[in-house]
């Protein structure tokens, strides 16, 4: 263990417990499932650095002091590490000190202080990119293509994330009954924040999922199922197949890189560059705030290579 991490650890049982008290778990159990991976990940990586071979359950995070965050975050940007990687880092350790701290086993004094260690200012561009639109007929194309059930599955997925800036946690929980086909709309039960909504979808997203459900096992309850030998399954898709299908999809279709977000941030890109106002859009996107919605706009970089391009004097 790195000698100026060093923190003095306490013998835990294994025995299993009906219900975990322990800072990390109780920590992971409060966030949305897409937020848990996330932040699990932050952690076991500040475990990896601190050379800690134990379970995160047993680590003492009790234990952490002020100067151990402020070091973590020098070893992380010391490692080239991205400046919102160390401040998810921090906050994810942060939340894990805030979860003891509520259950009595840290003082006051000493959670404010390590509260108080503070995040690296930076300003980097923002992620993720918007569709063109010759894109997102290609995109589709592909999909259609493929007269399978997996290219119908497909199909459906990726218009239903276009039309509605879906995320792939809130898409995979869909359940047929969700599809609201008479109104063309869709019910999320579950979004983030466990808020719900109602979202619309277009005319020819309606019929690309109706002709996924008539592929689709009357069976099973999620809208969205794995399909084996061509026989669409009772099992749920996975997050993680949301990823692979629209990063194969995108390959096929012979795109850059895209991720599932970029779907949402077309949208919200599409939507502005017709003229609807912003609080708008961030009702149709499901955003809280405003500003939230404000980063999802990729309007300026292809209005900025128009201008220039136009420029051209010589």
């Amino acid at each position: 263990m790195i000698k100026q991490l060093t923190i003095k650890t306490k013998n835990i049982s294994n025995k299993s417990k009906q219900f975990s008290t322990d800072p990390f778990t109780v920590y992971l159990d409060s966030l949305s499932p897409s937020g848990r991976r996330s932040m699990n990940s932050q952690l076991m990586g500040v475990l990896k650095l601190m050379e800690y071979n134990g379970s995160g359950e047993n680590f003492p995070w009790s234990n952490l002091r002020y100067v151990h965050l402020v070091k973590l975050r020098t070893l992380l940007q010391e490692q080239g590490k991205a400046a919102n990687t160390v401040n998810t880092t921090l906050a994810a350790i942060k939340g894990v000190i805030r979860t003891a701290f509520n259950l009595g086993e840290i003082a006051a004094d000493d959670y404010l202080r390590c509260n108080s260690v503070k995040q690296i200012k930076s300003h980097r561009l923002p992620v993720g990119r918007s569709l063109k639109p010759a894109e997102i007929k290609k995109l589709i194309s592909v999909c259609k293509r493929d007269k399978t059930a997996i290219g119908i599955r497909d199909a459906a997925i990726i218009a239903l994330m276009l039309s509605t800036g879906l995320r792939r946690s809130e898409v995979i929980q869909l359940d047929t009954a969700d599809f609201i086909e008479k109104q063309s709309l869709v019910l999320i039960r579950k979004g983030k924040g466990n808020r719900q909504h109602l979202a619309v979808i277009t005319v020819s997203t309606r019929a690309l999922l109706n002709k996924w459900l008539k592929q689709k096992s009357n069976l099973s309850k999620a809208l969205f199922t794995r399909v084996n030998n061509n026989v669409p399954s009772e099992n749920r898709i996975s997050a993680q197949s949301i990823y692979n299908i629209i990063n194969s999809r995108a390959k096929q279709a012979g795109l850059d890189k895209l991720t599932p977000h970029d779907l949402r941030r077309t949208l919200v890109t599409r939507l502005l560059d017709t003229g609807i106002d912003l609080n708008t859009v961030r009702q149709i996107i499901g955003h809280q705030n405003i500003h939230t919605t404000a980063r999802y706009d990729r309007r300026d970089d292809s209005l900025n290579h128009r201008i220039i391009k136009n420029l051209d004097m010589f």
